[in-house]
């Protein structure tokens, strides 16, 4: 879900639901300055992608899709070159979850 703080503030989390009747939740990011959306759906299918290709179970696969998502918002235009290890760190870091760049 995506809660609209202001037009460059969001708070940002995704849910995963399998078919097993699973459900599993990231925890929420505020995403402080907003750079541009473009290509942030593309980034959080990516990492949803991903998950189920290397079989990661099902919490981790929407951590990384969220973390990514909202690394993207950080950068202009539709490409962005992220790393697995940047998404990583993302996930493992704690605190509010606010993504400052």
């Amino acid at each position: 879900y995506r809660a609209s703080l202001n037009a460059s503030s969001n708070r940002w989390c995704g849910f995963f639901f399998t078919r097993s009747g699973g459900v599993f939740q990231s925890r929420e990011y505020v995403i402080e300055p907003i750079v541009d959306r473009l290509g942030s759906g593309d980034r959080f299918a990516a990492g949803i992608l991903q998950g189920l290709l290397k079989r990661q179970n099902s919490q981790k696969t929407i951590d990384r899709a969220v973390a990514f998502s909202s690394l993207k918002h950080t950068v202009i235009g539709d490409a962005c070159e992220f790393s697995n290890a940047d998404i990583d760190l993302l996930v493992r870091t704690t605190g509010v979850g606010r993504i400052v760049r």
